[in-house]
């Protein structure tokens, strides 16, 4: 993992402009409830020009998206996923000291998302919204290729889960895909202290902590735009890892996924207390995102979240 810290604008409000209303045109969800709910057009028209053929394999009837920030638990999660029955393909990404419970990530889809970001001269930790960088056509050519690499590597398949922390970003293109395929599309969003994850990313990688809070803030704001109308859990890593067949048992069921009951006696030996090496972390090392990270915790539903390009950080720092 590159240790190069992003060349990019220090001020959060450059990470959490607002996407461009002509933008949000183009990807939008018809009638789905979020700040451009009342002007959006029909996105799966405008995305589903594409003619290539996909491989003639049947798209698995169920996918999970596992959602969050980078350094938020998303393996966690992803593994307590795949114990109860949801398919990762493979390879998966090698395991690493900082993941001694393995990242769970298909490599063939985290080299998709890499090279729709390095099209546009991106990393993971910049600044920037890659949807509304890429522009109409690059936007329609992504989804068919999520689409065809999907097909892929989820082939004979009944129920598939995808992990890669940059998925959120792309997340209104996953959505179009999954239904084009006839997938049932769910996601399970994993949420964790803004300073935990900011002191993870500056263990790493070297990030300053106030890159780290910006990366929080930006990828909480991607997922709650992104969300649209997919049923979804919102499952705190904190708790998750105090008591993980309970919590995970409550984000399954706000996503209206069947539990399997036998698989809870492997997920116990899955989840050790001690992976929360970070702590659940304070507003100290998170100053602007510790109050957002307050007011979404208790919420059920990443739709309820605030506008974070709108009332976060306070003008103070902006």
């Amino acid at each position: 993992m590159s240790r190069r810290v992003a060349s990019a604008p220090s001020a959060l409000a450059v990470a959490l402009q607002p996407i461009d209303a002509t933008v949000a045109l183009r990807y939008g969800e018809p009638g789905e409830p979020g700040p451009h709910h009342a002007d959006v057009g029909n996105r799966e028209a405008l995305m589903s020009t594409h003619t290539d053929t996909l491989p003639p394999m049947a798209a698995p009837r169920m996918c999970m998206l596992v959602l969050g920030t980078h350094r938020s638990g998303t393996s966690v999660t992803t593994a307590l996923v795949h114990a109860q029955g949801f398919a990762l393909g493979g390879p998966l990404l090698h395991v690493g000291d900082e993941n001694p419970l393995g990242h769970f990530e298909n490599e063939q889809v985290l080299a998709l998302h890499e090279s729709f970001l390095h099209e546009l001269g991106l990393e993971w930790f910049d600044d920037g919204d890659p949807l509304q960088l890429a522009g109409r056509q690059r936007r329609r050519r992504w989804t068919a290729a999520i689409e065809e690499r999907f097909v892929t590597v989820a082939a004979g398949e009944d129920r598939f889960a995808v992990k890669d922390p940059r998925m959120v970003h792309l997340l209104p293109l996953w959505r179009v895909a999954l239904r084009r395929l006839g997938t049932d599309a769910r996601a399970i969003v994993t949420l964790r202290h803004p300073a935990a994850t900011a002191r993870s990313l500056h263990h790493r990688n070297d990030l300053p902590l106030a890159h780290g809070e910006r990366i929080w803030l930006r990828d909480m704001e991607a997922i709650r735009r992104g969300i649209g109308r997919m049923r979804h859990g919102v499952v705190r890593y904190e708790h998750l890892v105090a008591d993980p067949l309970r919590v995970l048992r409550a984000g399954f069921d706000d996503a209206g996924v069947p539990w399997q009951h036998d698989a809870e006696e492997a997920m116990r030996s899955l989840v050790d207390p001690a992976l929360n090496r970070s702590s659940a972390g304070t507003d100290v090392d998170a100053p602007h995102a510790g109050p957002l990270h307050r007011a979404i915790e208790p919420l059920r539903s990443a739709r309820r979240w605030p506008h974070i390009d709108r009332a976060w950080p306070p003008d103070s720092v902006r």
